[in-house]
């Protein structure tokens, strides 16, 4: 595994999308890293850690609805991109208020129900709402299917974040007996530079998929890295304190999938 050990910060800001990442350093794609920023670890990367083939169906059909509640992570408020409800309702951004100072979440004029843009993303799992814990709607079209597909593969991917993450949290609610609070699920997305605020410590992120795609590549824009993950790739990295991003993608619509598995911050 190779040791990478970075002392520059840079200062980027939340909601942007980044076009050129050709001064970045990218990664081997053969290559096993453990990243260190001022001696403390913040990721590393376990190439072709996924051996098996999976259906991908179900993955397509979690994140068939898609979610308007990303924030930074779907880009500056476009009205091409807003849920096709909001777009029948207004017909320019004059009609919007925005809530952040990056323009990522909005609200309609004199309305209290705030909305980002719609990406192709899904979550399985628990989550923490209104002073409840709850079980992700999700969950009882999709949960029984996802386990009897992925068990083995969850299992794998719990078992080496339980092993190297530098600090070990556990979630109140277990999803599907790991250290996990749920999954979200990205399908052919590109985000935005964002911050995994609502999360705790280290998330895992594998990506599944084909390789009908170039791009997508996953960005640590604060430390100018290109991690060139690729399909079957395992990356565990602090998504709550490094903030991210994907490059652009080459074709419009990549069967690329990356499973997000992260413990709650509101369920320790």
């Amino acid at each position: 595994m190779i040791t990478i050990n970075l002392n520059i910060k840079y200062n980027i800001d939340k909601g942007l999308f980044i076009n050129d990442d050709s001064t970045y350093l990218k990664l081997d794609s053969s290559q096993n890293y453990q990243i260190f920023y001022d001696n403390k670890l913040i990721a590393m990367i376990f190439r072709k850690f996924n051996t098996k083939n999976y259906n991908l169906n179900i993955l397509k059909e979690i994140c068939s609805k898609g979610s308007a509640q990303r924030g930074h992570l779907g880009g500056k408020i476009q009205l091409d991109k807003l849920e096709n409800c909001i777009q029948n309702r207004i017909h320019s951004l004059n009609e919007i208020e925005y809530v952040n100072k990056e323009k990522t979440r909005c609200r309609l004029k004199n309305k209290k129900f705030e909305f980002s843009n719609l990406v192709k993303s899904g979550n399985l799992g628990f989550t923490h709402y209104k002073g409840e814990t709850k079980e992700i709607q999700n969950n009882k079209r999709f949960l029984t299917r996802f386990e009897i597909e992925y068990n083995d593969l969850i299992n794998k991917v719990n078992y080496i974040s339980k092993i190297n993450y530098p600090v070990k949290y556990n979630s109140r609610t277990p999803f599907m007996k790991t250290i996990f609070s749920a999954v979200t699920i990205n399908y052919g997305v590109r985000t935005a530079t964002h911050y995994d605020s609502n999360n705790k410590g280290f998330s895992s992120m594998i990506v599944l998929g084909n390789n009908n795609y170039q791009g997508g590549d996953l960005l640590f824009p604060e430390y100018k890295i290109n991690t060139n993950l690729k399909i079957n790739d395992l990356i565990l990295f602090d998504s709550s304190k490094i903030l991210h991003c994907n490059s652009e993608f080459t074709v419009s619509n990549p069967e690329r999938y990356s499973l997000v598995f992260f413990i709650s911050k509101r369920l320790l």
